[in-house]
């Protein structure tokens, strides 16, 4: 059974980010990973993926098949790190948070769509990964990562790690061949390479 809601006047957020519409966004994502915290049986019996099969294949990059980067050796244990930390997560999350799976409603509410990927893991990975349209849009995302609720207990570390894996993960995704279906799914992984690697960087002070 597909079940739909019908949001009125909704639309994605465009980029640059409106520091109003950003802010509804995070609060909808603040409010998600507080109702997950305490998921209800029926949605546990769907039985969501281990964040260790996501991490496997896509979040390890650096160790698997290293893109070319100057910076490789550096990075790898940064994503070891990560792993180390994080493969036995037993909270929830959407796992495919970008602006483009936020709709906005008339009354300036975001929601939250396209739950395909929801699995276990740690609920400050969609902030972080949603806040890379904050550094598209030229918006520092450190402060607005730290003073997200879910970032608590997060360190510097973990959220170094999560870049440092993204980032091999963006790189590698986006050398693979061109998809005709879906012409723009590589210059999308392009451009958020460029983005991770600018957040990343500038906390590490390698640019």
């Amino acid at each position: 059974m597909l079940c739909l809601q019908a949001i009125e006047g909704a639309r994605v957020p465009a980029l640059p980010w409106h520091p109003a519409e950003l802010s509804s966004a995070l609060s909808s994502l603040a409010a998600a990973s507080a109702a997950l915290a305490t998921p209800p049986a029926a949605l546990l019996a769907l039985e969501p993926t281990s964040w260790g099969s996501v991490i496997d294949g896509t979040l390890d990059r650096w160790r698997t098949a290293p893109p070319p980067h100057p910076y490789a050796s550096e990075l790898a244990p940064l994503e070891a790190r990560f792993d180390e930390l994080t493969r036995s997560s037993t909270e929830l999350l959407h796992c495919d948070l970008r602006l483009d799976n936020m709709v906005l409603d008339s009354g300036g509410v975001a929601w939250i769509c396209d739950w395909n990927f929801l699995s276990y893991g740690p609920p400050w990975f969609d902030t972080l990964t949603l806040l890379l349209s904050a550094e598209a849009s030229g918006i520092d995302p450190d402060p607005l990562f730290w003073t997200h609720p879910t970032a608590a207990g997060v360190t510097p570390e973990l959220l170094d790690g999560a870049l440092a894996s993204i980032l091999g993960y963006y790189l590698d995704a986006g050398s693979k061949p061109e998809i005709p279906t879906s012409p723009h799914v590589r210059s999308h992984q392009r451009y958020y390479a460029v983005l991770t690697w600018r957040w990343l960087g500038r906390r590490l002070g390698l640019h």
